[in-house]
């Protein structure tokens, strides 16, 4: 079997084009009766095919309980006259409350709904809404709701939120943050924005923190040849260096020195590396593609975490991408497959004549 070069080609994903990561954000305020939120776009579904949705997932921003106002959550088709595309059309088809006493109603929290009145047949792509907004008892006292949604950076993300205010929808300016349940266990969300996540980390670390080396564990789902990687990183200053190193369980593969002073500002930026050789990754091998601080200045990696390991399902990359950590090169102990840090690899090639080669990144 031979190799077929895959200039431009990234794995898992690549955030390399953009200055800064996406993070969540909690602008989308709901606080007078009438007013209603929206997240739009067209389904992903991992697998490829039919499914019925079944729950709806997502996470709360702020939330004040002042006087006692409940909420529906619904599906709805969009809008065929709307002024913008994702504007949904306020039919509720399939709809689940959220009393105010549900002891999951709370600020900055993960929320998995009670099952929709009906389940929605769906097929991958499909276009559809989730609304938020107070049902019929209306807007209570000085309450307010607020959904998490993700930041837009650098026109990676296409926008699918809206924001109905004094009768009037607008497109929000952020993207979805929401995980579809289907009645088989499995997960979806809108392609325009596969990443879903319960919140977002920056850690400080050194050569003397504990751990002193974080990682993305990983195995590649075919063989494939790494030419280089990229990892999310804000370096505390000048002299805070790093290394970005592949590793094979605890055997060192590909090592990349950065020099802080290099990239001018503190600023979190995605970091871009190429490795001195390119590197043969097969499957059923785990591998962990490490960021590794070489001074006591401070360095912050950025890493993600779900709600459950399950939702990394759509996220690029899949279940077999994951946190884990080590301290003063011993073992990689500090396993989390609900996180993961923030980072990838350039692909030269893959395997030619590989029916796994035909797996969708």
């Amino acid at each position: 079997m031979s190799w077929v070069r895959t200039p431009g080609l990234y794995w898992p994903y690549d955030w390399g084009h953009q200055a800064l990561p996406p993070a969540l954000v909690t602008t989308a305020v709901i606080d007078a009766t009438g007013e209603k939120f929206s997240m739009a776009g067209s389904l992903y579904i991992p697998d490829n095919t039919a499914k019925s949705i079944e729950r709806i997932q997502f996470r709360f921003g702020a939330v004040t309980k002042a006087g006692g106002s409940a909420l529906t959550v619904s599906l709805q088709n969009l809008s065929a006259a709307a002024a913008f595309p994702t504007e949904p059309d306020e039919v509720q088809d399939q709809t689940v409350a959220i009393a105010n006493a549900d002891a999951g109603f709370v600020a900055n929290t993960w929320y998995r709904t009670g099952t929709l009145s009906a389940n929605r047949s769906v097929n991958p792509g499909d276009l559809l809404a989730v609304v938020w907004e107070y049902d019929g008892g209306g807007r209570l006292g000085a309450d307010t709701v607020t959904i998490s949604t993700w930041s837009i950076v650098g026109g990676a993300n296409a926008p699918g939120n809206a924001l109905k205010t004094g009768g009037t929808w607008a497109a929000h300016g952020s993207c979805p943050n929401v995980l579809f349940e289907f009645s088989d266990g499995t997960f979806g969300t809108f392609i325009q924005n596969r990443l879903v996540a319960l919140s977002t980390t920056a850690s400080n670390m050194n050569s003397g923190s504990g751990p002193d080396e974080r990682a993305m564990e990983f195995t590649v789902p075919f063989p494939m040849k790494a030419s280089g990687a990229w990892y999310i990183v804000a370096p505390g200053g000048a002299s805070a260096d790093f290394q970005i190193r592949l590793y094979e369980g605890t055997t060192l593969l590909q090592n990349v020195d950065v020099e802080a002073d290099y990239l001018i500002s503190t600023a979190a930026r995605v970091v871009r590396v190429s490795f001195a050789s390119e590197q043969i990754l097969v499957p059923g091998v785990t591998y962990y593609l490490a960021l590794r601080p070489t001074t006591a200045n401070n360095l912050a990696g950025q890493s993600m975490t779900l709600n459950a390991a399950g939702h990394f399902a759509v996220w690029p990359g899949g279940t077999a991408c994951y946190f884990n950590a080590r301290q003063d090169s011993g073992a990689w102990s500090n396993q989390n497959t609900a996180a993961r840090m923030l980072c990838g690899l350039q692909i030269a090639a893959i395997q030619q004549g590989n029916p796994a080669s035909r797996v969708r990144l």
